[in-house]
């Protein structure tokens, strides 16, 4: 008997210790591009033209309304961008109006797509890793095709804001590289 209690007790100590206990996560709530007047980030921005890179630079310079919808308007540009509770819009000005041009929803978002510019679901963005100037970041890749042959791919990381934006051609005769690449050089967010 006293054997039986032996096995019994190191098996009921094993179920015990492997139950489920899990600690979960908090999910990552910092948005694709934090948007603040004042907030600015600058790129290397490389075309295959240019023997060396030139900056540029993305300030949001001002907060308007469009039909009582809020948007933050890129310096010197006609580009405007809101943060939904989905995920990232960004578009342009035009005739007074709000005009999408490419719609990022967030990786925590509780329906994790985004669309191409025909409205083409284009599938979930991969998760991935990028060193630019400004430093190594945890990114998401979002990518659209824009034409045949052609696509556009934005990598963003939470809470600091587009790390790298490639347009990208596989045309006839060309060699299917990045016609233009900018990466992230700095960036004042708070």
């Amino acid at each position: 008997m006293k054997w039986i209690s032996c096995l019994i007790l190191p098996l009921i100590v094993v179920f015990v210790s492997c139950s489920d206990d899990h600690v979960t996560e908090p999910e990552d709530t910092r948005p694709l591009m934090p948007l603040e007047v004042g907030h600015s980030w600058t790129y290397s921005v490389f075309t295959e033209t240019d023997v060396a890179p030139v900056d540029s630079t993305i300030t949001i310079g001002s907060k308007i309304s469009i039909r009582g919808t809020e948007y933050f308007k890129e310096a010197g540009s006609d580009y405007l961008y809101r943060e939904t509770g989905e995920g990232l819009q960004m578009g342009i000005l035009e005739n007074g109006e709000f005009k999408l041009e490419y719609n990022f929803y967030h990786p925590n978002a509780k329906e994790f797509k985004h669309l191409d510019l025909a409205g083409h679901l284009i599938p979930e963005a991969s998760k991935g890793h990028s060193r630019v100037d400004a430093g190594f970041f945890e990114t998401y890749s979002y990518t659209f095709v824009i034409g045949e042959g052609e696509r556009i791919q934005f990598e963003f990381s939470l809470g600091t804001g587009l790390i790298k934006k490639s347009f990208i051609t596989d045309l006839p005769g060309d060699k299917g590289f990045d016609v233009d690449q900018w990466q992230l050089k700095n960036y004042e967010v708070e």
